[in-house]
């Protein structure tokens, strides 16, 4: 019959339709998802990338000198004096005033403990990536020292009794600055970011022998 015929014509023009329209959903599809997982990459392979991949045996070797966090007055007293050490040893390198390892000394000057020897003789960080590369440990630890933070005040102490360091070192925005300065660095530039992960991997390894020393675990120095 005339009206099945032009029914079934009806159908199988919509059904086309729906066949062009399913391709060309198809097809966006594969043109708009390759461009976003290109940015995503794009996005993901940043000079912080390349920092965090080159320093993480490092890094996890320091944070597990302190996977317990502060249990007790003594743990706490031993992070301060690798924390003073530390970033005495730091502002050297960096040839700083002094200034974090000066709340560090009051605090232990508040609670009657001795500071440890300094290393001795440190090599001093002369080229900007290399001096960020320390920057980024030491400013880094400022993120950890917020839980240290919370752990020694359930010790009793806070920022009149014995835990300045703690307080003003978690305070501020310099670590998204540090982040602002390191995107500067573009993750192709291989000398930039080879001079930024030794300058890093420097400051771990000062740190690492630092916490070692007042746990106890090394003997002098």
């Amino acid at each position: 019959m005339p009206e099945n015929g032009a029914i079934e014509a009806v159908y199988r023009g919509l059904s086309h339709s729906a066949q062009v329209i399913k391709m060309n959903v198809q097809t966006a599809r594969a043109l708009y998802a390759r461009p976003m997982s290109q940015a995503l990459h794009q996005h993901e392979d940043t000079s912080r990338t390349a920092l965090r991949s080159a320093t993480s045996e490092a890094h996890a070797r320091l944070d597990a000198l302190m996977q317990g966090g502060l249990q007790d007055a003594a743990t706490y007293r031993a992070y301060l004096q690798a924390m003073h050490r530390f970033l005495g040893d730091a502002e050297v390198v960096l040839d700083e005033l002094p200034r974090r390892s000066l709340w560090v000394a009051r605090d232990l000057a508040t609670l009657g403990v001795p500071a440890l020897p300094p290393r001795g003789v440190l090599r001093r960080a002369g080229l900007p990536e290399e001096r960020l590369g320390w920057e980024y440990v030491i400013v880094g630890s400022s993120l950890g020292a917020r839980l240290l933070q919370r752990d020694a005040r359930k010790l009793g102490f806070d920022a009149d009794n014995g835990a300045r360091f703690l307080a003003a070192h978690t305070d501020g925005d310099a670590w998204a600055n540090l982040l602002k300065r390191l995107s500067a660095i573009e993750p192709t530039q291989n000398r930039r970011i080879t001079l930024l992960v030794r300058g890093a991997r420097d400051a771990f390894a000062s740190a690492e022998a630092s916490f070692r020393r007042a746990l106890q675990l090394d003997a002098i120095p």
